[in-house]
């Protein structure tokens, strides 16, 4: 693997980082307009927190692209920095099952607002291990883990701005 592998992907990088902060905003705009309605529903601050903190790695994973470096140097940046999203991810996934169950809702919303965040940083963890370890393929599952991260926002956002309102 060259240095060019990363070089060939910067626009992707560029265009995701810009994309994620820009969905980040979003949510964070809408939790605070919304954010009576929200607090009615422990589950939800949680998991606003976890959006935000989802959309963060695509962020920092793209910038991280962006410099001048080695694929390795970059393949230990994604895994530390997906780690650590993972970690965050989920201590606020333990908070919202606990408000989910005292609420008594339906597991498969539960299922629906979770597990997207997870499969992004599963597939950012898989992608930095790939190109640690010489393969290219790594920079596929950062692409996945960064699209699972979007979609998973987006599923959040609606039921912030929208869901929230019913």
């Amino acid at each position: 693997m060259t240095a060019n592998t990363l070089e060939n992907w910067a626009y992707f990088f560029m265009t995701a980082s810009g994309v994620s902060a820009t969905l980040a905003g979003l949510v964070i705009v809408a939790v605070s307009v919304n954010i009576q309605q929200i607090l009615k529903h422990p589950q939800l601050p949680p998991r606003a927190s976890a959006t935000v903190a989802v959309l963060m790695l695509p962020v920092i994973i793209g910038l991280a692209a962006l410099i001048p470096q080695s694929v390795s140097a970059f393949a230990v940046e994604t895994f530390i920095v997906s780690a650590i999203g993972w970690l965050i991810l989920l201590g606020c996934s333990r908070e919202t099952i606990v408000a989910h169950v005292k609420s008594g809702r339906s597991a498969v919303e539960l299922v629906v607002g979770l597990s997207g965040g997870h499969i992004a940083a599963a597939a950012l963890l898989v992608g930095g291990s790939l190109l640690r370890l010489g393969h290219s393929g790594g920079l596929y599952w950062i692409a996945a883990g960064t699209i699972a991260a979007l979609i998973f926002a987006v599923l959040n956002a609606w039921v912030f701005l929208i869901e929230v309102l019913r």
